[in-house]
């Protein structure tokens, strides 16, 4: 009987303990902004950052122009455009400004709310709606409303959920118009020669294209011909594109997972960004 009456004291004081608190949202997204401002600390006037993923190896530049970012993805690499569009650091962190406060954050985030507490990739996270200008989906811009998942002891990004109707004059496979929903997943961040970043970049997307059973196939046959005409590291990587395409095609979502491999700080313009 003692046994119980512990155990049924001890629930009492847990369902009375008060919730832990809830940063409120426009606090909260001053906090991501600092953040991201810091993830590239003052002396780090650029910086390229090396992805791999599967058999694509694609790398991502980076320079400082005031508070403001330039990001220019490398010509012709494979899956170039999706991993530019998941850089949402820089974009984030133009937003900041030093003595910001949640005032501040709330004139220039209308329509900032809380999400509640999930987890993400296993740590605590604080949710909160909020403006990420610049969000793309392979090119295509997003709306800048998405749903963000923070760090609730960093402050960093983990996950970040965004919908929308596509604009049929961007013309591809969206050329009659569709919908995306997009999800981005962070894990790992650390410190790389001084910027941080996560090690672990995830984005699942699912892509409805108004499109025809003939347009259909008509992709997927343009698609299929990249097989067969290159290297055995290009042929690998044209596998992967074309099961990408086919997915998106089929209306199944796209898991792309990507790792960093490596990044320079301060390297300078790299040959192939002299014309970005």
């Amino acid at each position: 009987m003692r046994l119980f009456a512990a155990v049924a004291a001890a629930a009492v004081l847990v369902l009375a303990a008060p919730a832990a608190a809830q940063p409120e949202p426009s606090a909260l997204v001053r906090d991501v902004l600092e953040r991201a401002h810091q993830n590239a600390p003052a002396g780090v006037d650029d910086y390229l950052v090396t992805l791999v993923s599967g058999p694509a190896r694609v790398q991502l530049y980076l320079a400082r122009h005031g508070d403001e970012w330039e990001v220019v993805e490398e010509r012709d690499a494979p899956l170039a455009d999706l991993f530019e569009g998941m850089l949402i650091w820089p974009k984030l962190a133009e937003q900041f400004r030093a003595g910001m406060t949640a005032a501040d954050v709330a004139a220039a985030q209308p329509g900032t709310r809380d999400l509640g507490v999930e987890t993400a990739g296993g740590r605590a996270a604080h949710g909160v709606a909020m403006r990420i200008p610049g969000l793309t989906m392979e090119s295509m811009p997003m709306p800048d409303s998405a749903h963000v998942w923070v760090d609730a002891e960093t402050r960093q990004v983990l996950r970040v959920v965004a919908s929308a109707d596509m604009d049929p004059s961007y013309g591809g496979v969206m050329r009659r118009g569709g919908h995306v929903d997009m999800e981005l997943h962070f894990d790992g961040y650390e410190s790389f020669n001084g910027v941080t970043l996560p090690r672990r970049w995830r984005i699942v997307t699912r892509m409805q294209a108004n499109l025809t059973d003939a347009e259909r196939q008509e992709m997927r046959d343009q698609v299929q011909g990249l097989m067969g005409s290159g290297t055995a590291e290009e042929e690998a990587q044209n596998r992967m594109l074309v099961d990408l395409m086919r997915q998106m095609l089929d209306g199944e979502p796209m898991d792309v997972t990507a790792t960093v491999e490596d990044v320079q700080v301060n390297p300078g313009r790299p040959e192939w960004a002299q014309d970005g």
